[in-house]
């Protein structure tokens, strides 16, 4: 007798048709009442030979596009599930008619050619499941022969008389696939399980598990109790076959709802007919899937399925040195992603609002909806606690805390235990894989009621034409999937965090491949699963932030921490998308659902809308929210965003508006972060959470030089004109060059409040740059930080000062302006309110720029800003302020009256300016009192903007400034202040005494003459001023000893022009010393030849060999 297993296809099918009929009833007896007349007693032998034709078939011929058409000659799927539904009739009336027989599982399970019976007897219930799981399986193979010839049909779109023949015969195979009769007893095949199996099963584990070490507990799911969770040993045969009923049954309705869209090819030569041919396809393939999901409906299938999962035998735990899963376990995996992967099919299939009622009737039903809540939950229930550090890694998913490692009291599906994920053949170690699954099944629904488009007829819809849902139905169909408004945006700020690591994890992989960023090492199959599975998790997570963001806005309020927190993750995992298609080009298009940097845009607005909120919010709790920001990195964040954006050039309007939305998110929130993160360094120590790695002050200020750099380049292409741009572009300019250097003189000042807390870095140490220049040698966390921040202020200033200087020439200069000050505004008062407003911010951002840059700059590079030319200009801007003000008042009234006086009577505007004017004089006052600068400064008070003087001058905005003209200067502030007026006169009396000017002028100090008494004099000055008087310069006390220019904490290249905006932040550029001097650094050659050529560097490197080589003759170290 030939064995089953040498039967060709299509024999071994017919030969299995001939096999199912003959255990189906005789006709007589199908025709009779099967309710009233018990089913007849099981045919063991036959059965036998039944799984043994199957087994022989599935060992020699896998399932392939070859079975479509024997299996709908033979007509198997409909035979198969009679014959299931009679199995299962047959053991709900007389169970114990499977005791008879059946052979060992584990001969069932080997080799399809090993012996039908065998002398080891099994019970009925363990043959009756082997029975079932046949039939079961025939039909998941039924349905993955279809697959494949869906997905060929996809790919090839052939139209030859054999392809269409292929592709009609698939569809009669799904029709059968999707009869109510297939999906009716799949449902009643899942519902036995949990009836049936389950108990047994559970029996089974606890006896295993009896005896053996002390069993932690899983995470209670819906309403359950603790319930022990087994070792992977303890799931015996049963589970395993059970499982794979209900992965079997999962996988029938994954096939047959994302292939639903099969349709016939035009025949060849078919021409205009078979493009005519196309819209009644698109009618049959709506047709086939309201009558899809009408099946699904009234059979139950999903929520059979569901319920079966759900009761399942708790999830046990894979040791982290396990090798291999056994069967019970791969089969319980397999499970759970097939019933996820089958509900993440059936969203899929939703054209907008064709269909997605039926669907959400479906998913909403009490079983599915419990599972779907649950996935939420296993999902947030793996992110590591707020309280476990301050930082988060990926050791979520590396059997760390929460991950399912066997350390922790928190229950895990298999699907999100790292150890199953590694070694299970479907997922290949990519857990993004199974969380995808788990998060579409969850939100894809809701996010097309949310967010599609609202016509509701899109071709044999359930709406009539032209009916449209509006907002309200929306949410309240979106909110019947998903938990209430506080619990999901607790659930999804969990998520979030979780599946944030995940992407970036996902992402560092596939950059990490042989051939490195922007190689061909993601061209690789397993490379490519990677990156297109992490980068759909991050859009799903930007659908999950969305949709919890459209159900909270009820409950704004009590959610708004939650929303706050996701938001902040959500942009961190777009963020690394957006670096990584940067570091990867074009290859990363090939696999993106959505532009990362469009959802980008959007979270930052978002945030800065919350921020600003933060105004309205006492100390201790604005204070808590920052805290709660500083896991997600923020401000790297913003800094990844930030440098993707400019090394595109800022070619769009949305490119410029999201730009400017992270400078002011920065503006608002950089010193509060910085002020959280020291207190957490300083209190928790100096490694992060878990990573163990230092802090890092470029964690932070990175930003700020990502900033600096981009607003150094808009101000030098707004000098260039508008060549090589559009009007659009050419107009946009100047707005974002103030823009950026308006918002890094505000943060300069920002941060000058968190230095005052700080203390100074000592004299004697300066970073020597090494490794990653993440620390300072032998410096506290304080004296770090506060060596960063004075570096901050110091970069932010000098780099905004020269623009806003520019920008305040142009408009005094250009139209309604002029090179006196005066107004020429004919308008109403609310013009001139708009226009000292102007003059005021410009006032203010130049002077705050300037008072820091006299503070932290050393002298040379201080008067290389020429000061002298910003103090004239202040005075100008002060002086057509004052004049915008009160344009109808006569000059004679304005110098009346003391400064106190004038402070009590005037506007609050007017009280501003005077305010400006006493700060413009301590600025002089404070550069006077330095034994360094005070010889510049006599030499700028006598000069008295001289003609000999003119040809030092230049060119260009700069020389439209002017020199600093002392009783010029007087003149504009006596308006506005006298006692500053007088003060000026005071310091050119003292300038003008008789000395030597030369040491003077050139600014090396000099005691003697008018310098001398200049200095003197400045220093009473400060002595005896009140608290008022020049409080921005004063209040930190003497001037520190250490310099904070050039940078050298925040790693930045030390050449001025550098445009360098690779990789993801500033600290990641490969700085390098000057192999000469040894005492700079920079990111590339180009940078080190331009610095050389056209910086500076030439003539000082040879200076700064020298100084080194003294220090270590010395033995002074750095």
């Amino acid at each position: 007798m030939a064995a089953p297993a040498r039967l060709s296809l299509g024999e071994g099918l017919r030969r299995l048709r001939e096999l199912t009929d003959d255990a189906l009833p005789t006709a007589a007896a199908a025709s009779a009442d099967v309710r009233s007349t018990p089913p007849p007693t099981v045919d063991h032998a036959l059965l036998d030979r039944l799984r043994n034709v199957h087994n022989g078939l599935n060992y020699l011929h896998p399932a392939s596009a070859a079975w479509v058409e024997p299996l709908v000659q033979h007509g198997i799927v409909p035979a198969t599930a009679a014959l299931l539904q009679r199995l299962l009739r047959t053991h709900r009336h007389s169970p114990a008619s499977f005791q008879a027989g059946g052979p060992p599982l584990a001969a069932a399970r080997g080799d399809p050619m090993a012996a039908p019976r065998s002398g080891v007897e099994t019970s009925a219930l363990r043959f009756a499941l082997l029975c079932v799981r046949t039939a079961a399986v025939l039909l998941d193979h039924a349905a993955e022969a279809f697959a494949i010839v869906a997905i060929n049909a996809s790919q090839a779109g052939g139209g030859s008389a054999g392809a269409a023949a292929g592709r009609a015969s698939a569809l009669k195979l799904w029709e059968q696939l999707a009869a109510p009769a297939t999906l009716q007893a799949l449902a009643d095949a899942a519902r036995w399980v949990e009836a049936e199996v389950w108990p047994a099963a559970h029996a089974e584990v606890a006896v295993t598990a009896a005896g053996g070490p002390t069993q932690r507990t899983r995470l209670p799911l819906a309403g359950q109790g603790p319930v022990p969770a087994p070792s992977a040993a303890a799931l015996t045969e049963l589970t395993e076959h059970a499982c794979e009923v209900l992965s079997t049954a999962a996988a029938v309705v994954k096939y047959v709802a994302r292939y639903s869209d099969l349709q016939l090819p035009p025949a060849a030569g078919a021409g205009a007919a078979g493009a005519a041919a196309a819209a009644p396809s698109v009618a049959a393939t709506a047709a086939r899937q309201r009558a899809l999901l009408a099946a699904l409906r009234d059979s139950g299938v999903l929520s059979a399925v569901s319920a079966a999962l759900l009761a399942a035998p708790p999830c046990p735990d894979v040791a982290p040195d396990a090798t291999a899963l056994i069967p019970a376990v791969q089969e319980m995996a397999t499970a759970q992603s097939a019933v996820f992967c089958s509900l993440q099919a059936l969203t899929d299939i939703i054209r907008p609002y064709d269909g997605i009622e039926a669907v959400t009737a479906l998913l909403a039903a009490p079983d599915v909806q419990r599972l779907r809540w649950a996935a939420l939950e296993q999902l947030a229930a793996v992110a590591p606690a707020a309280a476990d550090g301050h930082d988060a890694t990926s050791a979520a998913f590396t059997g760390a805390p929460g991950g399912g490692g066997g350390s922790d009291a928190r229950g895990c599906w298999l699907l999100l235990q790292p150890h199953v994920i590694r070694l299970h053949p479907e997922f290949e170690g990519r857990l993004a894989c199974p969380c995808v699954s788990l998060l579409a099944a969850v939100i894809a629904a809701p996010v097309r009621w949310l967010f599609c488009p609202s016509d509701a007829n899109t071709g044999g819809g359930a709406r009539p034409p032209g009916d449209r849902v509006d907002r309200a139905e929306r949410l309240a169909a979106a909110g019947r999937l998903l938990p209430p408004p506080r619990r999901l945006a607790a659930l999804a700020a969990a998520c979030s965090r979780t599946l944030c690591l995940e992407v970036e994890a996902g992402l560092a992989a596939v950059a990490a491949k042989p051939g490195g960023p922007g190689g061909d090492g993601g061209s690789s199959g397993a490379a490519a699963g990677d990156r297109s599975s992490s980068l759909v998790l991050g859009d799903l997570l930007f659908d999950l932030a969305m949709v919890s963001r459209a159900l909270s806005v009820a409950d704004e309020a009590a959610c708004a921490t939650d929303m706050l927190q996701t938001d902040a993750w959500v942009l961190r995992a777009r963020t690394a998308a957006v670096a990584a298609g940067s570091l990867r080009g074009a290859a990363y298009d090939e696999v993106r659902t959505r532009d990362p940097a469009l959802d980008a845009d959007f979270l930052v607005r978002s945030l800065t809308l919350m921020v600003q909120g933060f105004n309205s919010l006492d100390a201790a709790t604005r204070a808590a929210r920052v805290r709660l920001l500083l896991p997600a990195r923020l401000m790297q964040s913003l800094d990844r965003l930030l440098r993707s954006l400019a090394a595109a050039g800022l070619r769009t309007e949305r490119a410029r508006i999201t730009c400017g939305a992270c400078m002011l998110l920065t503006y608002n929130l950089l010193p509060a972060m910085l002020r959280a993160d020291h207190s957490w360094v300083r209190n928790d120590g100096s490694t992060r959470g878990g990573g163990g790695s230092a802090w890092q002050p470029q964690d932070e200020l990175g930003v700020l030089v990502t900033l600096a750099k981009l607003a150094r380049r808009e101000a030098e292409q707004l000098g260039l004109g508008g060549t090589g741009r559009d009007a659009a572009s050419a107009e946009a300019l100047p707005d974002l060059a103030q823009k950026s250097a308006t918002l890094l003189a505000g943060t300069a000042v920002n941060l000058s409040a968190l230095l005052n807390d700080l203390p100074p870095p000592p004299r004697a140490t300066r970073e020597r740059a090494q490794g990653s220049g993440a620390a300072v040698l032998g410096r506290s966390a304080d004296a770090t930080l506060a060596a960063a921040v004075r570096e901050s202020i110091a970069l932010a200033s000098v780099t905004a000062l020269p623009i806003l200087e520019q920008k305040a020439v142009r408009d005094m200069c250009g139209p309604g302006g002029g090179s006196g000050g005066g107004s020429s505004s004919s308008t109403g008062g609310a013009q001139n309110a708009t226009d000292v407003a102007g003059c005021s911010i410009s006032i203010a951002g130049i002077l705050r720029c300037l008072a820091a840059a006299a503070r932290l700059l050393p002298p040379a590079d201080l008067l290389a800003l020429q000061p002298q030319r910003t103090l004239a200009l202040l005075g100008r801007l002060l002086q057509r302020a004052d004049e915008l003000r009160r344009p109808s008042a006569g000059r004679g009234s304005r110098g009346r009256g003391s400064g106190v006086e004038r402070r009590e009577n005037e506007s609050s505007e007017g009280r501003q300016l005077s305010q400006y004017a006493e700060e413009v004089v301590g600025v002089l006052v404070h550069m006077a009192a330095d034994e360094q600068l005070v010889g510049a400064v006599t030499g700028w008070l006598r000069a008295e903007a001289s003609a000999s003087m003119a040809e030092a001058q230049p060119q260009g905005w700069q020389q439209q400034c002017g020199d600093l003209d002392a009783r010029a200067l007087a003149a504009s502030l006596r308006a506005l202040n006298v006692d500053a007026a007088d003060c000026v006169d005071g310091l050119h009396g003292f300038a003008a005494m008789p000395g030597p000017p030369s040491a003077d002028l050139a600014g090396a100090g000099g005691g003697g003459g008018g310098s001398g008494q200049l200095q003197v004099i400045a220093r009473e000055i400060i002595a005896g001023a009140p608290r008022g008087f020049s409080d921005l310069l004063m209040r930190g006390g003497p001037p520190v000893q250490a310099p904070a220019w050039p940078p050298r904490v925040l790693r930045l290249c030390v050449n001025p022009a550098c445009r360098n905006f690779d990789g993801p932040a500033e600290a990641d550029l490969p700085l390098r010393k000057c192999s000469a001097c040894e005492a700079v650094r920079y990111c590339g050659a180009g940078c080190q030849r331009q610095h050389w050529r056209e910086g500076g560097h030439k003539k000082e490197c040879a200076g700064l060999r020298a100084m080194r080589g003294a220090i270590e003759a010395a033995g002074g170290g750095n």
